[in-house]
């Protein structure tokens, strides 16, 4: 049966109870212990929380009783959920019913063969509708270690089963270009590996990368720089996990120059073996004939291969095909409708190993650089230039901010680890830092003898540097601040009393209407008041008479009436050099108090009177 899956309408499946033999054992070995199944549901919504694992091994009940075990536990695999139990089971066939605890017991019942010990088996299903009924067939999954060989020096290791395959016979599913999901034809219809179509058409209107051109399929997302499909979008990739993706063309056409290649029927399929040269000879892989889906038909299953690489054509709507039939080969860039459902033979190659790392310059201002390289290779070999650090010298990267282990040059990275670039201090910064240490040292400033001392220890120890080792003081600023803090908690001393003197007399007198320049055509009057200390003692009256503008004199006269009533009277005096440019100057003798002094021309009159009284700032202008 396993050996004509590739042909029309070979595929049979049940939608209530069905039987279905899962050939990975055939391939890996003996079931043992420590097995566990996993179950995906498509769509998850119609998986039944309250569904249960029964089985038996021959006549031997696994799990006890019915309904057996409740399915609790669920993984995430590549973005799935899975529902999984693990078991211990015979050398037997193994029976698994998938069963709701109910009386009607609506199930689907799995044949296990055997399978090697300590290995993982996956089951896809389709939930149908509210009943909870299940229909489903066999689906390779990651986990599932798949045979592969290397064929020639440098190349990728080939699988030695198509995506879907069973067996090396076995066709195993078709894809549209750039398509992860896979169909199978089954009672002439293609049907979705997962369980999404019973009746999927190769169309224009199902195949997405149909009609796009290189730049489109790049900005979509389908290909990456490179020109072949990105991971997301290359089937071997998504069906089988990391390591495997679809074969370039170049790879796929070097089976034709790198191998011996013979045209063979194996159980009753024709292909082609590829076996290797030389030092490979004992290597080989099937290709068997596979035919093309078109539309809902399947056709030339019997006479000729057809296989995706994973690169594309210029032209929009094709990309680059294997085909092969008895006696023929495409060349290394025939193409294909995208549109079309072809199988993919898988190729492998050993995950690259990368790291992401940083560097770490360790001071203050010092760069951090994160860095991804292979994990193979040296951390010395990956590391930085560091930057140029005055007054000291790079001493090599180590594990730690300080002590730690120095890094040799043999060692090899940790994932995520930090690496610090330690350096050694000249002796101006030896010196330098001794000082800056007492700074860092004051600490919060008070008004006590212990904050002083530090501050002045300080302040001596940056004093006695020179002023290159003073340039390398990176906390200066803090002993300023610090001396600063300390002057202004002293106490404030106030200033000694001075004793009081008496204020003079003096006189302030009303403005007048004299303007600069002088040229006034007529007399003015200032009268003020005349005081002794805060005491009024008079009054004082000045007179300015005309002053004759060509002569440039004016005569001043004027009086002091005390307050006893007494008027005393100053003869008037004829002032010179009134011009406006420069203050006259006259002297009054005020009658029984003294001489008081006038000047005109400063906008103002002030004199003394005698020793005790005065006139003083008497605006008049």
């Amino acid at each position: 049966m396993k050996g004509a899956f590739h042909k029309k309408g070979n595929r049979k499946m049940k939608t209530k109870l069905m039987a279905m033999v899962l050939a990975a054992g055939a391939m890996l070995g003996a079931w043992a212990a420590n097995v566990r199944v996993y179950v995906n549901v498509v769509p998850e919504a119609g998986w039944n929380p309250d569904r249960y694992f029964y089985a038996w091994a021959g006549t031997a009940q696994n799990f006890g009783a019915w309904p057996g075990i409740k399915v609790e536990d669920t993984e995430v695999l590549n973005g799935e959920t899975w529902h999984y139990m693990d078991i211990d089971a015979t050398d037997d066939e193994f029976y698994l019913i998938f069963n709701d605890g109910e009386s009607h017991r609506q199930t689907i019942i799995v044949l296990i063969a055997p399978v090697k010990e300590g290995k993982r088996f996956f089951v896809r299903v389709s939930s149908e509708g509210e009943t909870n009924e299940f229909s489903g067939r066999t689906s390779n999954y990651a986990n599932i270690e798949y045979e592969k060989v290397q064929l020639w020096e440098g190349g990728p290791y080939w699988a030695t089963m198509n995506i879907g395959a069973e067996i090396p016979e076995d066709s195993g599913y078709y894809f549209w270009w750039g398509d992860t999901i896979g169909y199978y034809y089954e009672n002439d219809k293609w049907v979705a590996s997962d369980g999404s179509s019973s009746n999927f058409s190769f169309k224009e209107a199902n195949t997405p990368t149909y009609g796009k051109d290189p730049a489109t399929l790049l900005s979509e997302g389908w290909i990456t720089a490179d020109g072949v499909l990105a991971p997301e979008h290359d089937a071997a990739h998504v069906q089988w996990g990391d390591g495997w993706r679809m074969p370039t063309y170049q790879e796929m056409y070097a089976l034709t120059t790198k191998c011996d290649r013979e045209w063979v029927t194996t159980n009753g399929v024709k292909g082609y073996v590829f076996r290797g040269k030389g030092d490979y000879s004992a290597n080989s892989i099937f290709l068997p004939v596979t035919g093309i889906g078109t539309t809902t038909s399947f056709h030339d299953a019997n006479t000729e291969g057809c296989y995706w690489s994973s690169g594309h054509q210029s032209d929009p709507y094709l990309s680059v095909q294997f085909w092969f039939g008895s006696g023929f080969f495409t060349s290394d860039d025939y193409y294909g409708y995208r549109l079309h459902g072809q199988a993919v033979r898988p190729v492998y190659e050993e995950p690259v190993a990368t790291v992401s790392v940083t560097f770490d310059e360790n001071f203050e201002g010092g760069a951090k650089t994160e860095t991804n390289f292979l994990a193979s290779a040296t951390i010395l070999a990956n590391a930085p230039d560091v930057s140029a650090r005055d007054g000291w010298t790079f001493a090599g990267w180590f594990d730690a901010t300080e002590g730690g282990n120095q890094i040799s040059a043999t060692d090899l990275p940790t994932d995520g680890a930090t690496y610090y670039a330690h350096w050694t201090p000249d002796p101006d910064q030896i010196a330098a830092g001794a000082a800056a240490a007492l700074i860092a040292a004051i600490g919060d400033v008070a008004y006590t003898d212990e904050s002083k001392a530090k501050i002045d220890a300080a302040r001596t120890a940056y004093d006695a540097l020179t002023p290159a080792q003073q340039a390398l003081v990176g906390n200066y600023a803090t002993l300023t601040a610090a001396e600063a803090a300390y002057a202004a908690l002293a106490p404030v001393v106030p200033p000694p009393e001075t004793p009081e003197i008496p204020a003079p007399c003096y006189a302030v007198l009303n403005e007048g209407d004299i303007t600069e320049p002088y040229a006034a055509d007529k007399a003015v009057t200032l009268m003020g008041v005349v005081y002794d200390g805060c005491d009024v003692v008079g009054i004082v009256e000045l007179k300015l008479g005309k002053v004759n503008a060509k002569k440039k004199t004016g005569k001043v006269s004027g009086s002091v009436t005390t307050l006893d009533g007494k008027k005393h009277t100053a003869k008037g005096v004829t002032v010179t050099g009134i011009d406006g440019t420069a203050p006259a100057t006259v002297a009054l003798e005020v009658k029984g108090l003294g001489t008081m002094s006038v000047t005109i021309g400063g906008m103002q009159f002030a004199g003394a009177l005698g020793g005790a009284y005065h006139v003083q700032s008497a605006a008049v202008g």
